[in-house]
């Protein structure tokens, strides 16, 4: 059961469906205005708790703001990450981007979610890259999905390579944001088709004419509408980062209000 609650009130409550291990799914609450309980307008502690029966399996706290007497809306943005379960590979593998873009796959829940809403997304490029480097042997359902994803008209900003931790370099000491080594290892030329119209070049390569096999940037490429928008991990950022984020092309940043304040 997952409550939201205000001080010792219970305001709503809906039932949290089963969720496999290192998977995540989101469950919307709805609480009617009336039943908040808020006065004056200002700053609201929200908490949410899950539980099994009496046992408190987890706690999330945040605010929300009340403008219960202004004549325009209190401006509220949504982002949402779109990852899969953290892995020690470099790309996701057919089987991997098989089960996530399964109808019940952590990548196809992700992907309704957000569709169709004002939801801004953070796209981990890794799952694009491992798509496309699969090329012909990529999974139906993955080519789908990747269709699916380019389709919408959510607002886009890319993550950092598998979500990883942007500013844990930095504080071990190196002095710029790391960006991923190329990607031209995993590109197998044996997975792309050849266009027979096109005259062939003397010596192919990766992207020449009457080839489709992609060049490591095309693997990322995505139209992003707000590609210098990055989201560091929760706290991790630190003042001596803003620089060094601004020198990588990151001219924005999701933060947390404790990492604002810090």
């Amino acid at each position: 059961v997952s409550k939201i609650t205000t001080a010792d009130t219970h305001v709503a409550r809906t039932v949290v469906p089963a969720i496999s291990s290192q998977l995540s799914t989101t469950v919307a609450a709805e609480a009617p205005a009336s039943a908040l309980g808020f006065t004056s307008s200002g700053e609201y502690a929200v908490a949410v708790t899950v539980a099994s029966g009496s046992t408190i399996l987890g706690t999330a706290r945040t605010a929300v703001s009340w403008n219960a007497t202004g004549a325009a809306p209190v401006p509220v943005a949504i982002a949402l990450p779109l990852t899969v379960p953290a892995g020690n590979s470099g790309f996701l593998t057919a089987a991997q981007l098989t089960q996530y873009t399964a109808p019940n796959g952590i990548l196809t829940r992700e992907l309704a979610d957000v569709e169709d809403t004002q939801i801004a997304i953070g796209i981990d490029p890794r799952i694009i890259a491992s798509i496309r480097v699969l090329g012909k042997s990529a999974p139906a359902t993955a080519q789908a999905w990747l269709d699916s994803l380019q389709g919408l008209q959510n607002e886009t900003f890319p993550l950092a390579w598998a979500d990883s931790d942007l500013t844990a370099p930095l504080h071990a000491g190196v002095s710029a944001v790391l960006t991923p080594k190329s990607l031209a290892y995993a590109i197998n030329p044996n997975l792309f088709p050849v266009n027979r119209d096109s005259t062939p070049t003397p010596t192919p390569t990766a992207g020449a004419s009457g080839s489709t096999v992609p060049t490591p940037a095309d693997l990322v490429a995505w139209d992003y509408t707000m590609p210098a928008l990055e989201w560091p991990a929760d706290d991790s950022v630190e003042p001596g980062d803003l620089d060094k984020l601004g020198d990588a092309g990151i001219t924005g940043a999701i933060l947390t209000s404790s990492n604002v304040r810090s």
